[in-house]
């Protein structure tokens, strides 16, 4: 699928993962910064509680590299999981992975051999 200059998340995606402003973002949302240089992606197990999810996401090259803002978002955990986006992992967890494309755009994706949902894309 090509993308273009299209904003992502897609609309018919935003039921799932929505690119918001600041100023709806809460006071201490989760913030990332994914790294190339860990097999360009950066996950963790995130507490299914806090559905919705709220993420400040930046990207760098490698370790020690300028970090990139890729955007805010808010991530609906129990769609993405119904979708089969993340996995459950423990009780009460989600394992969130972001990766990061070849094709410069970051994706939520459960593993390698999972599709993958492009929610923004590095410049």
């Amino acid at each position: 699928m090509r993308f273009g200059n299209k904003a992502l998340p897609l609309k018919q995606f935003q039921r799932l993962a929505e690119r918001i402003p600041e100023t709806r973002m809460p006071p201490k949302p989760l913030d990332w910064c994914g790294n190339d240089a860990s097999a360009r992606n950066h996950q963790q197990p995130v507490p299914f509680s806090e559905d919705p999810l709220y993420l400040r996401l930046h990207w760098r090259a490698e370790r020690g590299a300028p970090r990139r803002f890729v955007g805010n978002f808010e991530l609906k955990l129990v769609d993405l999981l119904r979708e089969g986006y993340v996995r459950e992992e423990g009780e009460g967890l989600v394992r969130l992975r972001l990766f990061h494309g070849d094709n410069d755009l970051i994706y939520i994706q459960r593993g390698h051999a999972w599709p993958g949902l492009p929610i923004g894309r590095l410049r």
